[in-house]
């Protein structure tokens, strides 16, 4: 694996760092700074979220993907909590690996000036330096996830093109969504919706044509539960109007309120 990830990523530019053990790994991260961890959780002398904890005893900034053919919901959640930027179950694509660092790394040269390399701890890793921590929460990760979706060209109907859309593994934001206590599927329609009344209040259009719904009766369901009956809908319904009458997320959730700032701050309001 360690070869394999360390031939892929070289066409790319990205330095590769090896470790075989957290024991190695540790004292190469000690001594100089790395931009993005590639961790495995089963590592042969400690756990790959045991690592990133002792780490963070002396590097206050570790980014991390952490990889394994062993996940459990715990072990995803444990990782998550710990600032996973994302979690790989084996076997995964290559391409999936790169596309999934190249999201990173190209996010990162937006809002950073200079390049970096990136170490795994059992396989490799890469990246550049960062231009911020993750969200310091889960409900704040959860809301970037939308937002992500949000600037969707094309209506997400499943998980997996949200996923794709934000840049994150199926796993992880299925994961994500279930952390905040947000059933995978209700949060994948809130944000269809939300994108539509997003969209349709800039372009002046009904928020039914931004929907890939061809059935009229499942539509009917999706805009009920968005709490968009009560008139014809318009192509002028706020983003206000739709998060008092929607029913995919609790109304009270801290996930919304991290949602309402950043719309409220962006280009979307």
């Amino acid at each position: 694996m360690c070869e394999l990830i360390q031939l892929a990523f070289k066409p790319t530019g990205v330095l590769i760092e090896i470790a075989a053990s957290a024991a190695a790994g540790l004292a190469r991260a000690r001594q100089s700074p790395f931009d993005l961890l590639l961790v495995d959780l089963m590592l042969p002398d400690m756990s790959g979220t045991d690592l990133v904890r002792t780490l963070r005893q002396d590097v206050a900034d570790v980014r991390f993907i952490l990889l394994s053919g062993f996940l459990t919901t715990a072990a995803t959640v444990d990782a998550m909590r710990l600032g996973a930027l994302d979690v790989l179950e084996k076997p995964f694509g290559i391409e999936e690996l790169l596309a999934l660092v190249s999201s990173i790394v190209e996010g990162d040269r937006t809002a950073a000036h200079h390049h970096g390399h990136a170490h795994d701890e059992d396989g490799a890793a890469a990246g550049t330096q960062p231009a911020s921590s993750p969200p310091g929460c889960a409900a704040e990760r959860w809301a970037l996830h939308v937002l992500k979706g949000c600037r969707s060209s094309a209506d997400l109907k499943t998980l997996q093109q949200w996923a794709l859309s934000a840049g994150v593994s199926y796993t992880s934001l299925r994961e994500s969504c279930r952390l905040v206590g947000i059933r995978p599927h209700d949060a994948r329609d809130f944000t269809r919706v939300l994108r539509a009344v997003i969209k349709s209040h800039r372009q002046q259009c009904a928020p039914e044509l931004l929907l890939d719904v061809s059935d009229s009766r499942t539509l009917a369901t999706l805009f009920e539960r968005a709490g968009i009956t009560a008139r014809p809908r318009p192509a002028g319904i706020t983003i206000e109007e739709f998060f008092a009458g929607q029913q995919f997320v609790p109304r009270q959730h801290t996930g919304l309120a991290f949602l309402r700032q950043r719309l409220t701050s962006s280009d979307h309001s």
